[in-house]
């Protein structure tokens, strides 16, 4: 399986590497000696279990509020959230891109606070390099397996759960899409619980 099919779905997936072999390759990602390891303080614990999803999600050494209420405008984006130093590392997504993809997707302040730290931590971890092919499969196969025992008959639902949140955020910044291949964190178990359990913990989430 294709990495992108777990996030995206096999209609949606992104163009094959034939497809894009006669395109140039993206710059790698440089990342800067300066850049700030801490975590976001805009991610901070939540310490009421009953706001939480059935299952507390912690990532990026937090565990996000998941009822908290959307943001209602790019300008509500919190700036401890980093956004300039996010756009730099991925090369790809203009900081304007990535605001309103996170009022698009309805994620709230601390878990796109968390997705952000996730993301700054992936591009470190790699030294700025994009996953290689074999990569990219193994762990689709890998998180389609831990999804799979985690969520059992609920699969398919939060899946599609954790799909149509991140393309709310595709629809606003499209070079997420390929941003989440290339570091990851597209086929990070972790990631994807965090999109599912916002989507249905959401304040108007349907039942």
């Amino acid at each position: 399986m294709d990495a992108a099919q777990i996030l995206y779905g096999a209609t949606s997936a992104p163009p094959s590497a034939e497809a894009t072999a006669s395109q140039p390759a993206p710059a790698a990602a440089s990342v800067p000696a300066s850049v700030d390891e801490s975590p976001v303080p805009g991610a901070r614990l939540v310490r009421d279990a009953s706001l939480l999803y059935d299952d507390p999600i912690e990532i990026a050494g937090s565990t996000p509020r998941l009822d908290e209420p959307d943001l209602s405008s790019a300008a509500e984006v919190p700036a401890d959230l980093n956004l300039g130093e996010y756009a730099q590392l991925i090369q790809h997504a203009e900081v304007a891109q990535v605001r309103d993809a996170i009022v698009a997707a309805e994620l709230g302040a601390s878990t796109s606070a968390a997705l952000m730290d996730a993301a700054r931590m992936a591009i470190r971890q790699r030294g700025g390099s994009a996953m290689t092919a074999a990569e990219a499969q193994a762990a689709s196969k890998a998180c389609e397996s831990e999804l799979r025992r985690a969520w059992g008959e609920k699969y398919d639902t939060n899946l599609a759960k954790a799909r149509e949140t991140f393309q709310k955020a595709v629809a606003k910044a499209p070079a997420l899409r390929q941003f989440m291949v290339d570091s990851g964190l597209g086929s990070d178990p972790k990631v994807l619980k965090l999109l599912a359990a916002r989507a249905a913990k959401r304040p108007g989430a349907a039942k």
